[in-house]
């Protein structure tokens, strides 16, 4: 089973590693003890640590046996944390939406042959990867339906647009080593 490291247990935070830990061995950091055990105790399963991405020596120790990282901190802590993961040579899904620019990244991930999908929220996010005749300015709901159409996600028990199943299609394909941008222009 794929191990997913996921820093960040806020209110979006929470909602991904309820929903992926029914299917992965999910580990859940966050600096909030508190919230962590209350997380825990709606899923058991969950294993968590207290952890701050501004440590970065522990936070480096505590991602190494991740398969993905998945960021979801405050925007303000998001670009130091993506490239501490980045360094370490780990897939990541980052929903931070850091105000620095995260492309300047794209040597670092290339060099560690790192997967990086950033700014991978719903809004904004998810709809800047769709191609412009995607992309719509009246809501970020259509926009989302058109990016599951693309890559052919949900089922009978998964929400197409729902924050879940958009977070689940982008770890598979970081899983798969799949490019999304490449999928997206193919």
């Amino acid at each position: 089973m794929k191990k997913i490291f996921q820093v960040g247990a806020g209110l979006v935070g929470k909602t991904m590693a309820l929903d992926l830990s029914k299917n992965h061995e999910l580990h859940l950091g966050d600096t909030n003890l508190n919230l962590l055990k209350k997380i825990k105790s709606e899923d058991s399963s969950i294993q968590i640590s207290q952890i701050d991405v501004q440590d970065k020596e522990v936070f480096k120790s505590w991602i190494a046996e991740a398969d993905i990282v998945l960021l979801a901190v405050p925007g303000f802590l998001g670009f130091e944390a993506l490239r501490t993961i980045v360094e370490c040579g780990k897939n990541v899904v980052d929903i931070s939406f850091s105000p620095e620019n995260v492309l300047s990244l794209n040597d670092l991930a290339k060099k560690n042959n790192v997967c990086a999908v950033v700014d991978a929220g719903v809004a904004p996010g998810i709809p800047n990867f769709l191609p412009p005749k995607y992309r719509t300015t009246n809501t970020t709901t259509l926009t989302i339906l058109c990016l599951l159409r693309i890559f052919n996600i949900g089922g009978p028990d998964e929400p197409l647009g729902s924050p879940a199943s958009v977070l689940k299609s982008f770890v598979l394909i970081s899983f798969n080593n799949v490019n999304p941008l490449n999928s997206l222009y193919a």
